[in-house]
């Protein structure tokens, strides 16, 4: 598939879940679910970060380079407030609004220059007023206090926005505007939203700069997969497009569409993440629902098929699920606090201490309350 297909700009309507990206600055923070290609980070509401499987480059920042099966703390500190995972780096942000970097930092995706990977939490730069973040494959975004966006990393095809193609090793504001309320890194492109809620694109077809994509301003959330994307609107109604060869739009067929197509007559969906080629969204009743690959297992509805919309189990708990990029697995939060995990396994992604693939939910050794 053309790599610019999905990036036309009639293409183009997506929007970040804001509810998931903003931070809370409240004593107890909201719990947040984050895997990288082969690790998972998860926040607990004391505000402590704990990671699991694997740390070739450090992408866990336990101090160390190896593999885990299960949860390790990161650190002993309990002022986080937000994470996101990228490809094998992570980023995340402390309740003083520093911004922290771990694992590879191949193409400047750590932020903090020239170097090799980092196996422990590392402060960029000595900005206070980080509000936001988001870590894409090789690159990362952060937006501050003052509305202005900022980005670093890998810049082929314009990826970070700044008029330019130059990877870029430490953080360079995007433009000059200062009205950016979220950002969203895929695989070949990137998007933003601004206050008055119009939606921006660079990347894919070498667009160097943020250019306006169409007038719509009813999108609320939105996840980009490799080369698909999936969003929701005010109304509670699911849209996708882009790739989908392996069902991963969830309308039923393996054709792409250049438009976003409307995936059902259900007007309830409350969230929605796209991951590798596949998808998944929650109902506003808390049952789950996934579609698309399920080489690995990563739907978490048994056999190893690519699926249509099929329903995660019987349960009508799930509040949570992990965002995250290029994984083959997938991690989703129950009401009682209890953490689940499913598909890809080789490095201990899952945390179950085992390296088995599971095709249904098992349980992390882990509570988010």
């Amino acid at each position: 598939m053309n790599k610019g297909f999905l990036f036309s700009i009639s293409g183009y309507l997506i929007l970040l879940l804001s509810s998931l990206f903003l931070v809370n600055t409240s004593e107890a923070v909201s719990p947040m679910l984050t895997t990288g290609q082969n690790h998972t980070i998860v926040l607990t509401r004391n505000g402590s970060l704990w990671a699991w499987g694997e740390n070739r480059v450090g992408q866990l920042g336990d101090g160390s380079f190896e593999n885990r099966k299960t949860p390790v703390q990161i650190g002993r500190s309990g002022d986080w407030i937000s994470v996101e995972a990228g490809n094998s780096h992570t980023v995340a942000l402390k309740k003083d609004r520093t911004l922290w970097t771990w694992g590879s930092n191949r193409s400047g995706a750590l932020g903090y220059g020239t170097g090799g990977s980092k196996e422990s939490p590392v402060q960029i730069s000595k900005a206070t007023d980080w509000i936001s973040i988001k870590a894409g494959d090789e690159n990362t975004f952060g937006l501050k206090k003052d509305g202005t966006l900022w980005a670093w990393g890998r810049n082929w095809i314009g990826l970070l926005g700044d008029g330019t193609t130059e990877t870029r090793m430490t953080p360079v504001q995007v433009g000059k505007s200062n009205d950016w309320i979220s950002v969203s890194a895929g695989g070949y492109f990137t998007l933003a939203i601004k206050r008055d809620g119009s939606l921006w694109i660079c990347g894919g077809e070498n667009r160097k700069s943020f250019v306006r994509v169409g007038n719509d301003s009813d999108w609320i959330s939105m996840a980009g997969g490799d080369e698909h994307a999936v969003a929701l609107k005010k109304n509670g109604t699911l849209w996708a497009w882009g790739d989908n060869s392996h069902g991963q739009l969830g309308d039923g067929t393996d054709e792409p569409r250049r438009n976003p197509i409307q995936i059902g007559p259900d007007n309830n969906w409350a969230s929605v993440v796209a991951l590798h080629y596949h998808t998944l969204a929650l109902k506003k009743d808390g049952t789950l629902w996934a579609w698309g690959r399920n080489d690995f297992g990563e739907l978490g509805v048994g056999s190893g098929s690519r699926r249509s919309r099929t329903r995660v189990g019987s349960d009508n708990d799930w509040i949570s699920i992990g965002s995250g990029f290029g994984s083959n697995h997938t991690v989703a939060l129950k009401k009682d606090g209890s953490l689940w995990a499913w598909g890809s396994n080789d490095f201990g992604e899952l945390g179950d201490g085992t390296v088995v693939e599971k095709l249904l939910p098992s349980r992390v050794k882990i509570t988010l309350h």
